[in-house]
């Protein structure tokens, strides 16, 4: 049976109830045109039936639409939810029918429901069984789930899959799998470390499909959790991380050791910027992983030597008081918090590249900034741009002259040698490299220079991260 017709056949059987009063007034609700040249003597089912026979396509799914709005929710409106999306995306399931059944199997050993039998529980969020399934699923004292016909006591042992299967749970809509799964993690069915060992459990089967389940909000103390989709990128996984550019002035010049499978080397001036060239996860690059890689790299074996061999390489590219505070105040604020999950912040990355100075191209650039101050490579491969502003984001320095320092008595004072101007066109730039990040799939965050003049900043940063990794799913 086609969509269309099992929307006409549920319709139906909501229209039908009651007496013609009752009838006559359903179809007011819904806006649905009484028909006078059809005989109520026909009987109610065949009067229905002739209605919505006549009604194209396009009205059907109105009218549908229209009982999902006006009438109760119930099981049979929600039948008509569950057609409506399975029309509106051309039978495509977010969450596939592998994902359903990985799940209901993962979910045996435990009391999902553990306040209420677990017919009772589907029945609470408004799902109901199959049509001529007589059978009723409860736990019995051990936690065990049972089956029994309606016609009899018999109980016997019932899997959850069967269970689930008995209420449709593999056609369901994403909409309906994602309110069963929120009510299963909800504080007023488990709290605690049940509550969070299920979330991990479903987050696992969730995330091939690209949803998560994450808090978003508190009741009592204990975290609400919603499912979500997962932060979509359009990049691949990086090949290469060029970072930590030198201070000392000279840039590295870089080939192509294979062009085929794009291998870069380092021609000149190796020792002023880093490459990494590991496969990145997908959880991320984090602050060990980048650890171990430097490691191996210069050969040390003691772990916690090679992360302060790390951190003091790092240091020297950064170029300015605010980037040094920055990423010192990133390592005292937040390590403890993430630990081992803690994500590196990787400084001076490279995220376009010019072979030729600026100067060598007599000042036409072929980028507007080639360098980004910091980058961080979230789960998912999500990229994070930092970006400390100076004042070179928004203003010029030229030479000052006489005229620049003249007082209300046209008396000149003593130039300085330098000063610097606001410049439009230099923060128009900043802004539209901005833009063109953002649109390849970067997210760009900036500080001011002047927010991070001394530890006073502490707590400005700190809760910059703490929102941020909240947003990104890494803290809750």
């Amino acid at each position: 049976m086609t969509h269309q017709g099992k929307l006409r056949e549920i319709i139906s059987s909501i229209l039908v109830e009651g007496s013609w009063r009752i009838i006559q007034e359903r179809f007011a609700v819904l806006e649905l045109d009484w028909r006078d040249d059809l005989s109520p003597g026909w009987g109610k089912g065949k009067y229905v039936e002739h209605v919505l026979k006549d009604l194209p396509d396009a009205k059907l799914i109105e009218l549908a639409n229209k009982c999902t709005t006006n009438l109760p929710a119930e099981g049979k409106t929600r039948h008509i939810d569950d057609i409506l999306e399975r029309i509106t995306t051309n039978d495509r399931q977010a969450i596939s029918r592998v994902t359903r059944i990985s799940l209901a199997t993962a979910f045996e050993g435990r009391v999902l429901t553990p306040n209420v039998d677990f017919d009772g529980f589907i029945g609470s969020i408004g799902f109901e069984r199959d049509s001529g399934i007589y059978t009723s699923f409860r736990y019995d004292p051990n936690g065990q789930l049972v089956s029994s016909d309606f016609f009899s006591s018999i109980k016997v042992p019932a899997t959850h899959r069967e269970a689930l299967e008995a209420f449709g749970f593999l056609d369901w809509s994403d909409r309906r799998v994602i309110s069963f799964l929120e009510s299963l993690i909800h504080p007023e069915i488990r709290r605690g470390s049940e509550q969070t060992e299920l979330a991990a459990l479903i987050d696992t089967h969730l995330r091939p499909d690209g949803l998560t389940p994450r808090v978003t909000g508190i009741i009592s103390g204990h975290p609400v959790f919603s499912i979500q989709r997962l932060h979509s990128s359009r990049h691949d996984r990086p090949k290469n991380i060029i970072f930590a550019s030198s201070t000392k002035g000279f840039k590295p010049i870089i080939g192509l050791a294979d062009a085929l499978d794009n291998e870069l080397i380092v021609l000149e001036n190796e020792d002023t910027c880093l490459v990494y060239d590991d496969p990145t996860p997908n959880e991320g690059l984090t602050w060990v992983r980048l650890a171990d890689w430097w490691a191996k790299k210069q050969k040390i074996s003691n772990t916690e030597e090679a992360r302060r061999s790390l951190g003091a390489r790092l240091q020297e590219a950064l170029s300015s008081p605010p980037e040094r505070l920055f990423f010192s105040t990133y390592f005292r604020t937040i390590k403890q918090t993430l630990g081992e999950k803690l994500p590196a912040l990787i400084p001076q990355v490279y995220v376009h590249y010019d072979p030729k100075t600026q100067d060598e191209r007599r000042q036409k650039r072929k980028f507007l900034i080639q360098r980004m101050d910091f980058l961080l490579l979230l789960p998912e491969n999500r990229r994070i741009v930092i970006e400390i502003d100076g004042k070179q984001h928004y203003s010029i320095t030229r030479p000052s002259t006489k005229y620049d320092y003249v007082d209300a008595t046209n008396t000149p004072h003593p130039p300085m040698p330098h000063m610097s101007l606001p410049s439009p066109q230099v923060y128009a730039d900043t802004v539209r490299a901005d833009r063109e990040l953002r649109l390849r799939g970067y997210e760009v965050y900036r500080f001011g220079g002047y927010e991070l003049r001394d530890r006073t900043c502490e707590r400005l940063v700190s809760d910059f991260w703490d929102g941020l990794f909240h947003t990104h799913g890494l803290t809750s």
